[in-house]
């Protein structure tokens, strides 16, 4: 099986390529800054640009799966994740790739029944940081009118803690909830192969 990792790079991208390369996985790792990996016969890093479609078309050449851990975060336009699904949606179209597991923050979507505090919660960081939480809510619409089988893990605020301990469940988060970003790649990899949450946007939480 060979996995596409868009945002290989990221915090969250270099621990899902390190662990899928464990697993003897082969690996595409799309990249928009330096290598940060140590070279790997079952690794093949893409240095490109998410915003042109060509670039994301060539990373999918022969994929089966596609793994997004793309983030907007410090960015100029505030629009990666949704830009980049567009463009890998229509990518995988191309090469008939069906499975995609995105990530993004605690963004709502039709299925939530938001108590007051996650309403709270959404209005903080619709005023703190708009773009970036329409960049995750858009990304989400896109994946669901798709056709593709598709699964977005929200999560809250990621740390460094090294504990792989998690649970996905219906539930938003709380304000101050957070979890590690090893948890958050182990749960990422774990629904390559499960279709327990397809077209589902489970909230990944500490067990």
């Amino acid at each position: 099986m060979k996995v596409v990792v868009f945002g290989a790079s990221g915090k969250v991208g270099r621990q899902i390529v390190r662990r899928l390369l464990d697993k003897e996985q082969s690996v595409v790792a799309f990249v928009h800054t330096k290598n940060p990996f140590a070279d790997n016969p079952s690794l093949r890093v893409i240095r490109g640009d998410i915003y042109r479609p060509q670039n994301v078309d060539n990373a999918l050449k022969g994929a089966d799966v596609v793994v997004s851990v793309l983030g907007s975060w410090g960015t100029k336009k505030q629009d990666v994740v949704s830009s980049g699904i567009k463009n890998i949606i229509t990518a995988m179209e191309n090469h008939k790739i069906n499975r995609i597991i995105s990530l993004t923050g605690i963004a709502f979507w039709e299925e939530d029944n938001p108590s007051f505090a996650n309403k709270l919660t959404h209005s903080l960081l619709k005023l703190g940081a708009p773009k970036i939480l329409k960049d995750g809510e858009d990304h989400i619409e896109l994946l669901r009118n798709s056709g593709l089988d598709w699964t977005v893990i929200r999560s809250p605020v990621m740390t460094s803690s090294r504990s792989s301990d998690y649970k996905l469940v219906d539930k938003l988060a709380g304000l101050f909830a957070t979890i590690p970003r090893s948890a958050v790649a182990r749960a990422i990899i774990e629904q390559i192969k499960s279709s327990e949450y397809i077209n589902k946007a489970p909230v990944i939480r500490r067990n």
